[in-house]
């Protein structure tokens, strides 16, 4: 198998720098082995030497897995680097926000207060529920949370288990602002926790064995 490769790549006119060309051929055992295949299961060295089992080729051949070990180190090093969390924001909370126009502190806000308002343990500031339908939110919901959060709070939201948002250290002064700020993004829903706060596969919309 091996000459027959070597002829293959070198008819090719390979250069150093070059891809291999796919190909298929058996393997030791007879088995059709495919370049293509081996490659879509992670990296391929192509070895070329005269002999099997002397002391030179086994040489060379035993460098190539050490470099394999320390290749398959860096690789997962880097892996593990990108699982890790990133460290908090450490950042102070927002100072309190008071429009000029108030929000009117009607039913529908006194409903959503009373739902999804939560005191802090830190005295003065308040966490805040966000209700995601299905636990889904758009790209445009997203980017409207994430300007609330810099704006009210620390620029950070917890996801719950309930598939909800919870944007946390809001000064309880500027809950009608954020009232105001999720009522124009859509995002001051009420029933939080009830029956029609619905917790959904998240293959609900791709599985049709997803249970609601």
């Amino acid at each position: 198998m091996t000459s027959t490769i070597l002829a293959l790549l070198l008819a090719a006119g390979l250069k150093v720098g070059d891809k291999a060309p796919d190909f298929t051929l058996p393997d030791t055992e007879g088995k059709p082995v495919t370049l293509s295949k081996l490659l879509a299961q992670g990296p391929v060295i192509l070895a070329f030497y005269p002999k099997a089992f002397t002391s030179g080729c086994t040489k060379q051949n035993s460098n190539f897995r050490d470099k394999y070990a320390e290749v398959r180190a860096e690789v997962d090093a880097e892996a593990a680097a990108e699982l890790a969390l990133p460290p908090p924001a450490n950042r102070a909370p927002s100072p309190p926000v008071v429009d000029a126009a108030p929000v009117s502190r009607d039913g529908a806000y006194l409903a959503w207060r009373s739902t999804s308002v939560i005191d802090q343990k830190q005295e003065g500031y308040v966490g805040a529920y966000i209700r995601l339908r299905l636990g889904d939110a758009t790209c445009e919901e997203m980017r409207a949370i994430g300007r609330i959060a810099d704006e009210l709070g620390d620029g950070t939201v917890r996801l719950t288990i309930d598939q909800n948002i919870l944007l946390p250290w809001v000064d309880k002064r500027s809950v009608p602002a954020l009232y105001a700020r999720l009522s124009a993004a859509g995002l001051a829903r009420q029933d939080l926790h009830t029956v029609r706060d619905v917790t959904s596969c998240q293959g609900a919309d791709t599985c049709n064995l997803a249970v609601t």
